[in-house]
């Protein structure tokens, strides 16, 4: 029964016999496989700041362009602004002077048309008065005429200026001024309209007939000149209000011109004050996108920068874990103590002694001590790659096969 168990332990202790005749110790397996985890962690920490500080350019390239963007941007509102406001302000004004000028020129076309109204009124007038004049100064003509053909004594002669006011047109007038002479009279011509049918009675009054032509040639002569003085005035009138009508028309004209140009332009402006307030909310809509991208270029930088410098701190206290395990698996204490009590010699599997696996099991303590002290650490810090070197550690077969032989040498001892 010894002799089985004697084998049993023999092929249980193979593995280790084996690593033992090849010079690796538990030790130096874990020391390397420590080396390997501490240059996989230090090439993670390299690759992972060149990671973050190429994002770290990018993110402050993006940072800047998208500042200098927004910047540009609020010029460009600032210019819109004042260029949308001016040009409101340039349309209202430009319409306040429009209603000034409908207003002037529905003010100066009432006056033109007043004054069109006043002067067929006062030509109407003149037509009539210098008819008048006409008609009086082609009847004195006539009578003159008639009396100076022939020797009319006084009574022939009246009764013939009166006859002729019968059926001669002005020749009442002429007759009726013609009394006023006689009578020394003052008053105009045109204020003493006898009737057309009838003329003033002259038989009460005495004159010498020598005397009538002298009298009617000083009224022809008197006619004349107020028909003259008449169609003069006419005449001035006529100008003056040619004059005026022409000053009001050009003046009107121009005003029509100025308000057509003003509507003109006030559309213009009105369509430029759209046109900038439309590319004014496109412009606060770009710059409130572009703030809101660089705050969340900022805000995601700021975490991830928070994250790496987490990450880095925890991967240096990581390879300070490794390699304070390393320097207590690889001090010189811990390896006299295996040289002295794990060398093995290649024999038998029977012939080993059983003390000697006891203290090989002791130097495998330090390992647990190792993977303790690893333990610690990767709660501590929170790493998971720790936390697998502690896995694999304290799963490593050499461990195994000493509590195998452990419990095979109590069952040995029972059956002896």
């Amino acid at each position: 029964m010894k002799f089985a168990m004697s084998l049993r332990l023999g092929a249980l202790l193979a593995p280790a016999l084996a690593l033992a005749s090849q010079g690796v110790t538990p030790a130096q397996q874990v020391v390397t496989m420590l080396g390997n985890m501490q240059a996989t962690g230090v090439a993670a920490k390299e690759e992972e700041k060149k990671t973050f500080d190429k994002y770290a350019r990018w993110a402050d390239e993006q940072s800047k362009d998208l500042a200098l963007e927004i910047k540009d941007t609020s010029a460009k509102i600032e210019e819109l602004i004042a260029f949308a406001t001016k040009a409101d302000s340039d349309a209202k004004e430009l319409g306040n002077q429009i209603s000034g000028l409908d207003a002037e020129i529905d003010k100066l076309e009432k006056e033109k048309q007043e004054g069109t109204d006043d002067r067929k009124e006062q030509h109407e007038e003149y037509l009539k008065v210098s008819q008048d004049y006409s008609e009086s100064v082609e009847a004195l003509q006539q009578a003159i005429s008639v009396l100076s053909s022939q020797d009319y004594d006084r009574a022939q002669a009246e009764s013939m200026l009166q006859k002729m006011a019968r059926t001669v047109p002005g020749m009442p007038r002429v007759l009726a001024a013609f009394v006023q002479e006689q009578q020394g009279g003052s008053s105009g011509f045109l204020q003493q309209r006898a009737p057309v049918d009838g003329a003033p009675a002259v038989s009460g009054y005495e004159f010498q007939s020598s005397k009538i032509l002298d009298t009617l040639k000083a009224l022809l002569d008197k006619f004349r000149g107020e028909l003259g003085d008449v169609n003069e005035a006419e005449a001035n009138e006529a100008h003056a209000f040619s004059m005026a009508e022409l000053h009001l028309s050009n003046t009107i004209s121009a005003d029509r011109r100025d308000n057509e140009e003003k509507t003109v332009e006030r559309a213009k402006r009105m369509q430029e004050s759209a046109q900038a307030k439309g590319e004014l909310a496109i412009a606060k809509d770009d710059k409130a996108a572009d703030e809101k991208l660089k705050e969340e270029i900022d805000a995601t930088f700021a975490v991830k920068k928070g994250a790496f410098e987490e990450n880095q701190q925890v991967r240096a206290a990581e390879l300070e874990a490794i390699g304070k395990a390393v320097e207590i698996l690889s001090s010189a204490d811990v390896q006299a103590g295996y040289s002295k009590h794990i060398a093995l010699e290649q024999q038998h599997a029977s012939g080993i002694s059983f003390l000697q696996l006891r203290r090989s099991h002791r130097r495998v303590g330090t390992k647990d001590r190792v993977s303790e002290f690893l333990s610690k650490k990767a709660t501590a810090l929170k790493s998971k790659m720790l936390a697998k070197l502690v896995s694999d550690i304290s799963t490593n077969p050499f461990a195994k096969v000493i509590d195998m032989v452990e419990t095979l040498i109590e069952k040995l001892k029972e059956e002896a």
